[in-house]
């Protein structure tokens, strides 16, 4: 899935938003406390899978892949900053299923619902600029 939409939020103000986020997941799940710049690389348990930090560059970009036993999901969120508070945000995702039967669901789920899936994520973006 990939879902562009523009926002009227500054770059800086989104890519905080997402990486508190994270920084608050690993507080909770490891009880260790870290910098935003410290992410990269970071992996930690959520139950019930696994999250890796993978890539990093401040406010341009977030990636991260989580695993569970039966998927790995690869989401990415790339930010192009259009004017001093307007950003272009781009979220893409690819799902990997490890079981036959689920590869078969996933792309019946996507072909019937990967529009209201989109529309919806749209909606979840636009909430970012309520609190600017």
């Amino acid at each position: 899935m990939k879902v562009s939409t523009t926002l009227n939020v500054s770059a800086e103000y989104l890519f905080s938003r997402l990486v508190d986020n994270a920084v608050y997941d690993i507080k909770q799940e490891t009880g260790k406390s870290i910098s935003a710049d410290e992410l990269e690389g970071v992996s930690y348990k959520r139950t019930p899978a696994r999250l890796l930090i993978t890539k990093i560059v401040k406010n341009r970009s977030y990636h991260y892949k989580l695993e569970s036993k039966d998927e790995v999901l690869n989401a990415a969120y790339e930010l192009v900053e259009l004017a001093k508070d307007k950003v272009c945000v781009t979220y893409s995702e690819s799902l990997l299923e490890k079981n036959p039967l689920a590869k078969f669901r996933l792309k019946v789920a996507t072909k019937c619902l990967g529009w209201l899936r989109r529309y919806n994520f749209v909606k979840l973006l636009k909430n970012f600029e309520v609190g600017y």
